[in-house]
């Protein structure tokens, strides 16, 4: 496919220029070398031809570019639109001009590399576990294996404007051509789930150093490393999860990187049970105890020998788990900035930020975490990728349980709104005022936008109502149940009644979300 590709859609080099506008195309430059050209042989005629020519597709290509890059942005998102005309106007610096990681000699490259590897570098060798130790924990079951319409439907869903990885191969080649490549891809797939291997060609990682602030200060804490693996690895990991993930079970209280699960969802299982306890007006006092946990290098410290343990816990069968032993093992990295790569160095834990099975993989390793409490606890636990939440009620004249369980377990406007909706008034009118400023300085009438209030509202009903249709989401079974009666009343509002006792718990999320109900 490479050597077509080559053939036929060969790779061009095109020199940019800091000082290139960014509506500068390679074809207006084209243009513009040849009225150069035309210049300097007195082709006078020619020369003012192009002339002509090269001030229309400026024109069209600022324009083309404003509606694009900056139009769009004035209704949608403010901030970008704002730092958009700052960039043009001159007024702030591109983040990739930034001292750090302009120099994209092979010696910073090296310094990024040993930096990514450095978690690894103490680590004692891991143990993996072999398949006669596991083997009792397996199904044993032929392969499922998906059909060429499953294989065509992920390869229409890729994203064509993603960075192509160590093989070569564009995503939007795959995306285009997907009936054609379908029934190819699906004899690779196939092979690699039957012989239980994953293609070697896939673990080859290049690592884009990303910068965690905005300008990046210091080059060992301010730098993300983002894993850019082959279009195909992606393809196949993602119809391996959907064959194999029914037979992985994952922890309800878990709310990263599972259906129907967000940060709005985890943030409302942990407040709203703290409203709930703490509405302490008509019986005793009660408190609340909270931990919150944040892992180190999490993704880049999954110990693969216990992963593998813990993936034979959950009775996945025989093939799947001797599949991901080979996704884990000889995996390597290599550093790539702007143009220039870095040795190549082996990745012995972790799993790769980037890739499709991560995540699943990542839950699965930190799935048991709760069991380390010791019995008879009452500590209510909460997670987010690698984000822990842990909580415990604590009545007026008792002690907390916490430390022990602490010893055994060592849009900005609008975020998570549905939580925290229930201002008072002079709360409301402030954050409104915001929006107000802006309104002015865009120039636009206010009729022409909901109120940060309406919104809120919305979001509340919204996430209820999901929370409501889910009867295995955590956040369901604080929901209470709506009273029922033989009478036949004009009404058919059948929602349930909440007894408030105090304004702040008649104010948090269920509570306000049944009132916004009722309203409606």
């Amino acid at each position: 496919m490479i050597d077509i590709l080559d053939k036929t859609i060969p790779v061009t080099t095109i020199r940019t220029h800091a000082s290139d506008k960014p509506w500068m195309t390679a074809y207006i430059k084209k243009e513009i070398k040849a009225r150069q050209k035309a210049y300097t042989t007195r082709n006078m005629t020619k020369y003012r031809q192009l002339a002509d020519k090269i001030i229309t597709l400026i024109k069209k290509a600022k324009a083309e570019f404003y509606s694009s890059k900056v139009k769009s942005k004035r209704k949608h998102d403010a901030a970008k639109w704002h730092r958009t005309i700052s960039q043009l106007a001159g007024f702030e610096g591109d983040n990739l001009n930034n001292n750090l990681i302009s120099d994209s000699t092979p010696d910073t490259v090296e310094i990024l590399q040993n930096i990514f590897t450095k978690p690894w570098s103490k680590l004692p060798e891991t143990i993996l576990p072999s398949l006669e130790d596991v083997a009792s924990s397996l199904r044993q079951e032929n392969p499922p294996t998906p059909s060429i319409g499953q294989v065509k439907t992920a390869l229409k869903q890729l994203n064509s404007k993603k960075a192509n990885g160590s093989d070569g191969i564009p995503a939007w080649v795959l995306k285009r051509y997907c009936e054609e490549l379908a029934p190819i891809v699906h004899d690779i797939i196939c092979a690699s789930i039957k012989e239980c291997e994953y293609p070697t060609a896939y673990k080859h990682a290049l690592v884009i150093p990303v910068p965690k602030v905005n300008p990046p200060r210091d080059i060992e804490n301010d730098f993300r490393q983002i894993s850019i693996l082959p279009q195909m690895a992606k393809v196949l990991e993602k119809l391996q999860l959907k064959l194999n993930l029914p037979s992985s079970r994952i922890n309800d209280n878990q709310h990263a990187f599972t259906s129907k699960r967000s940060t709005v969802s985890a943030l409302t299982n942990i407040s709203q049970n703290w409203f709930n306890v703490t509405d302490n007006t008509h019986s005793a006092k009660n408190g609340v105890h909270a931990l919150f946990i944040d892992f180190r290098k999490t993704f880049d410290l999954v110990d693969h020998g216990i992963l593998l343990r813990k993936l034979a816990e959950m009775n996945v069968t025989k093939a799947f788990w001797l599949w991901t032993c080979s996704f884990l093992e000889d995996r390597r990295q290599q550093v790539k900035l702007a143009g220039t790569l870095s040795s190549v160095k082996p990745c012995p834990a972790g799993v790769p930020q980037g890739s499709v099975m991560s995540p699943a993989l990542f839950n699965i390793h930190i799935n048991d975490i709760e069991n380390s409490i010791p019995n008879g606890l009452s500590i209510n636990i909460c997670k987010y990728a690698d984000d822990c939440t842990q909580d415990e009620v604590v009545s007026q004249d008792s002690s907390s349980h916490m430390q022990e369980a602490l010893e055994a377990i060592r849009p900005v406007l609008e975020y998570a709104a549905p939580i925290w909706g229930g201002l008072p008034q002079y709360l409301i009118d402030e954050i409104e005022s915001i929006q107000n400023r802006c309104i002015k300085i865009l120039g636009t009438s206010r009729c022409n936008f909901e109120t940060l209030e309406q919104r809120r509202a919305h979001l509340t009903i919204t996430e209820y109502q999901r929370i409501l249709s889910d009867p295995t989401n955590p956040c369901n079974k604080l929901i209470p149940q709506p009273y029922t009666h033989e009478h036949d009343l004009r009404t058919t509002n059948n929602l349930p009644y909440v007894v408030s006792y105090t304004k702040r718990h008649g104010q948090s999320f269920i509570p306000r979300a049944i009132s916004l109900l009722k309203q409606s």
